[in-house]
């Protein structure tokens, strides 16, 4: 059964956790939406992984437009919501994609140390940010692309 269902609002500054209920009543199927930062100013896609081994799943979601000068964008970003227990999460930081105008991102144990890392599809590049275990990463390592990626995806295999 579906217990949670995670959106992200573009052009906002939030993200939307709406918490299914046990009736499969229509009118009644899901609660009542909760708004939790994100630190970056278009929130997009949303990955799901238990990034600081405390077995609870904690929240990535890329910024396409993290941080932007006057009137243009200077770099994406990913944010991480860690959750905190009992369906409470909390805002922890944005790190730097590599590049600019991120669409997608992925998230998987790159460099098979046991701990989960991000890989982001930049417009110019495909960023990799290696997770540290504690729901932290390290500086993104770019690298570039011949065109422009759209989507990355991560597997166990």
């Amino acid at each position: 059964m579906l217990r949670k269902l995670t959106a992200t609002r573009l052009g906002g500054l939030a993200l939307f956790i709406l918490f299914a209920l046990s009736s499969l009543d229509a009118s009644s199927l899901l609660g009542r939406a909760k708004l939790y930062p994100t630190g970056g100013t278009m929130p997009g896609p949303v990955a799901v992984g238990d990034l600081n081994g405390d077995g609870r799943p904690d929240l990535l979601m890329v910024d396409p437009c993290a941080w932007s000068g006057y009137e243009y964008c200077t770099g994406s970003g990913v944010g991480v919501v860690l959750s905190t227990g009992k369906g409470k999460l909390k805002y922890s930081s944005m790190y730097s994609t590599g590049g600019t105008w991120a669409t997608s991102l992925a998230v998987g144990d790159v460099n098979g140390d046991g701990r989960l890392d991000v890989v982001v599809a930049n417009f110019e590049n495909v960023g990799v940010l290696l997770g540290n275990g504690d729901g932290t990463f390290q500086e993104a390592t770019p690298t570039p692309s011949r065109w422009q990626t759209l989507m990355v995806t991560a597997s166990s295999t």
